[in-house]
């Protein structure tokens, strides 16, 4: 509302008759200058102007628009001419927001003053900004994501304030979502009902991206699992921006390179890297084979473990804890089992407070 902002003078300014006038140009500062001096010299002279009076920035447009219009008058502006960057109109005595004089002088093309504005070369193209480039990324290392932990994601990388600081607006979060559809970087699918959506990359979104994994959907029976995956890295993110997470895709990739006839090793959920510690991340949430459990823990003493954290859901926590209770030997340095539910419900009371 224009009652609410600080309004600002309307300098006068004094009339340099020793300029050479055939010689101004809008085009350097020390024309616009001039130019500014002569229009503001007649204006004050036939009343249009008080320099006793404080202007609000839709009355300073309305002046820049009447300045602009009388250059173009007396042919000071060469409307056939490119105009010069905005940012040489926000000096001046206006004092107007980029936005403001982009208003004003997408009016004068509106009137016919102005040539209507060049297409971009690129015009239909969609530039990608570093969150996109940063979503891509995410969301290919982990296979998909779901809509609303998308907006959890978005809303962190948010430039502006939003309304609620651990969540996008739905209708921002469906933008930005129906862009990356529209240029056949990803998909979007509604596959459980009373659920939110899923969205995972394409073949073209994974290149842009910069990684080589097949563009594939992942399966539906797999969506609940990449779910809480992707809540644990949420979540650690969340606590430690800092660390680094290794994807299981990633880790996958890495070992697809090995020679001919090297053992498979088990591939976790996720490495996460803090500092020169790295810990394989498993997240089990149905009732898992006692003797994969266990092997998993002992880790491979030929080759050197990692330590090893179990986020582990209610089904397999009898399991898991009777694995660790019967594991004599390991090659791991730290084993942690951490009850899933209840750890992301702390972290969501922590982010709420």
């Amino acid at each position: 509302m224009e009652s609410t902002e600080q309004p600002n003078p309307i300098p006068a300014l004094q009339a340099d008759s020793t300029l050479d006038r055939p010689s101004l140009s809008i085009l350097t500062a020390e024309g616009r200058d001039a130019l500014i001096d002569e229009w503001l010299t007649q204006r004050l002279s036939e009343g249009v102007i008080n320099p006793k009076k404080f202007y609000t920035t839709r009355e300073r447009s309305e002046l820049l628009g009447d300045w602009l219009r009388t250059l173009i008058a007396q042919g000071s502006l060469d409307s056939s001419k490119r105009l010069p960057p905005y940012v040489s109109f926000e000096e001046l005595p206006f004092k107007l927001p980029k936005r403001e004089v982009a208003r004003v002088i997408a009016e004068l093309r509106r009137e016919g003053l102005l040539p209507p504005r060049s297409p971009r070369i690129d015009k239909g193209q969609p530039r990608w900004t570093d969150r996109d480039n940063y979503c891509f990324d995410w969301i290919g290392q982990m296979r998909a994501i779901r809509y609303d932990q998308l907006q959890h994601l978005l809303a962190r990388l948010s430039e502006y304030e939003t309304s609620d600081p651990q969540m996008l607006s739905v209708s921002r979060t469906s933008q930005l979502v129906q862009r990356w559809v529209r240029a056949k970087y990803a998909v979007y699918r509604h596959v459980y009902a009373k659920q939110p959506g899923w969205v995972y990359l394409t073949r073209l979104g994974l290149y842009h991206a910069g990684l080589h994994y097949r563009g594939e959907p992942p399966k539906d029976r797999l969506l609940e699992h990449i779910y809480y995956i992707n809540e644990v890295r949420l979540m650690l993110e969340e606590q430690n921006p800092l660390q680094q997470w290794i994807s299981e895709r990633a880790i996958q990739a890495a070992q697809e390179m090995r020679q001919k006839g090297q053992r498979l090793q088990h591939i976790p959920d996720g490495i996460l890297v803090i500092g020169e510690k790295r810990i394989d991340i498993e997240v089990q949430l149905s009732r898992p084979s006692l003797q994969d459990v266990m092997l998993v823990m002992r880790g491979d003493p030929w080759r050197g473990a990692n330590a090893l954290r179990y986020y582990v859901g209610r089904d397999a926590w009898a399991v898991v804890q009777r694995a660790y209770s019967e594991v004599k030997t390991t090659a791991r340095p730290q084993i942690e089992i951490i009850e899933l539910a209840k750890c992301l419900m702390s972290s969501t009371k922590g982010e709420s407070q």
